[in-house]
């Protein structure tokens, strides 16, 4: 799932053969939390649905949403998600869910998501040695992934792109010319 400040992603991938089963894209439910928590149980399920599974099926979840992620919290978000800045948004989500996820931030979610499922090469096979992520949406995302890990310095980094997304456009370029000048 791909929380995003305008829409919300989800769909479910099947491991084994690494493609997606089934996905849809959503308005962002903005009505603060508790209706957040139910639309993303109501999409989960929806989704569970057409894919002819069961909650029960699904053995985990990864959640992207924008902003700085310590541990079970959110800060930075844009205004129109403040509701989930600072709660436990994690253990909501899990709870509603009823698998276990783990939430990230998005740029590094989907830095993560490009380097196992983008079409490269398998892991140990040739993987890349480095892959930059630069996420645009609502906000601006960008992670490092460094021999199939993702550098947690990275998070300074996706701090900086939250920060500087407040300033305008102009800030996909100083954020990427950061990240590329650090590594």
């Amino acid at each position: 799932m791909d929380i995003g400040g305008t829409r919300t992603k989800y769909g479910l991938i099947d491991l084994a053969s690494r493609q997606i089963v089934v996905q849809q894209t959503l308005p962002t439910e903005k009505g603060g939390l508790a209706a957040f928590v139910r639309a993303v149980g109501k999409a989960a399920r929806s989704l569970n649905q057409q894919s002819g599974l069961r909650i029960g099926d699904i053995i985990a979840g990864g959640v992207g949403v924008l902003g700085y992620i310590d541990g079970d919290q959110v800060s930075q978000v844009w205004e129109s998600l403040a509701f989930i800045e600072g709660v436990t948004l994690w253990s909501a989500l899990q709870e509603e869910l009823g698998f276990p996820i783990r939430m990230d931030n998005d740029g590094r979610v989907a830095a993560m998501g490009e380097t196992y499922f983008g079409g490269h090469a398998p892991p140990g096979a040739g993987r890349p040695r480095r892959l930059l992520s630069l996420t645009l949406g609502t906000g601006l995302g960008v992670a490092l992934v460094v021999d199939g890990r993702l550098l947690e310095k990275a998070r300074s980094i996706t701090w900086l792109a939250t920060s500087l997304s407040a300033w305008g456009r102009r800030s996909a370029s100083v954020v990427f010319l950061a990240a590329w000048n650090r590594w």
